[in-house]
């Protein structure tokens, strides 16, 4: 191809179904096909007269390809990081994330260390806030126990079935939800941790180690309100699936002894005359405090 021709090469919007796979397409698109003057979700694009746009099938065997190309020419780490940097509320994360591609094919696994590039710096600052928001909601969230009934099926309300899980072969992501579906057993009362938050970023499977190492034994929900969806987990085994408010039971009638409890014992260690509400916001902001059992009465 001569230079004019790549000068005149056009330029479009791609549109995708909001999946990792679905953007490891796009990718591929701009690189096999038209180049991409921007990447976004189908449901949140306007239409305009003005820029040529195509909505992009979500095909694994395109994603495949990216995804080993950024393995072994970049690096798994960076690999690691596009797909964080996916998760995150940014704007035009997915033009962050195609700036840094096309910056690590062309250095390798050495990009990351270009911390003064505009296009790393902005990748590590999208990878930064949703770490800093994962290390808050480790110690922030709050767990109810929920009245349920185990039927001898399945704990979880919904979700998706262990065989349309995409293997790892796919490329699908980083960090593949477990194909075992939790809670086999004997059926009879038992008791489920349930937690409801709203985190800025879309990152409740990056909390899944960190509470099934912790709860080995317990079965347990994260649900993600504004996404309507949760994580599920139980000894271990967790996936991800869909949850509405109107699926979660009552919580056990202790369950609200327990909360005063702990209200009472939040109030008691207080001291006064060092209270300090702008540190106490600084360590935790107050989108957070509605999930916060010791701060039901706070404004």
């Amino acid at each position: 191809m001569t230079l004019k021709g790549i000068v005149d090469k056009p330029m479009k919007n791609y549109l995708y179904d909001g999946t990792f796979n679905g953007l490891l397409t796009c990718i591929w698109h701009h690189y096999y096909n038209d180049k991409a003057k921007g990447i976004f979700v189908c449901d949140d694009y306007q239409w305009d007269m003005l820029t040529a746009a195509e909505s992009v099938e979500t095909d694994d065997r395109k994603a495949l390809k990216v995804y080993k190309a950024v393995k072994e020419k970049i690096s798994y780490t960076d690999l690691e990081r596009i797909y964080r940097v996916l998760m995150s509320c940014r704007d035009e994360k997915e033009m962050i994330i195609l700036r840094y591609l096309e910056l690590g094919f062309k250095t390798g696994p050495a990009v990351s260390m270009l911390h003064g590039d505009p296009a790393v710096h902005a990748a590590q600052s999208a990878e930064t806030d949703i770490a800093n928001e994962i290390h808050r909601l480790k110690g922030l969230i709050r767990f109810r126990d929920l009245n349920f009934t185990y039927n001898g099926s399945d704990i979880c309300y919904a979700g998706p079935d262990p065989a349309e899980v995409p293997s790892e072969d796919t490329g699908s992501i980083p960090y593949l939800p477990s194909r075992e579906h939790p809670g086999t057993g004997a059926a009879g009362d038992i008791h489920i941790f349930y937690s409801d938050i709203e985190p800025k970023n879309d990152l409740i499977e990056f909390l899944a180690p960190h509470f099934c190492s912790r709860f080995r034994e317990q079965s347990f929900i994260i649900h993600d309100v504004r996404r309507k969806k949760a994580l599920f987990a139980s000894k271990g085994s967790w996936y991800i699936g869909p949850l509405t408010r109107d699926q979660i039971p009552s919580p056990r009638e202790d369950d609200m002894f327990f909360q005063k409890l702990w209200q009472g014992y939040f109030a008691s260690i207080a001291i006064k005359e060092r209270t300090n509400p702008r540190c106490q916001k600084n360590f935790m902001p107050m989108r957070y405090w509605k999930f916060l059992t010791e701060l039901q009465d706070q404004k």
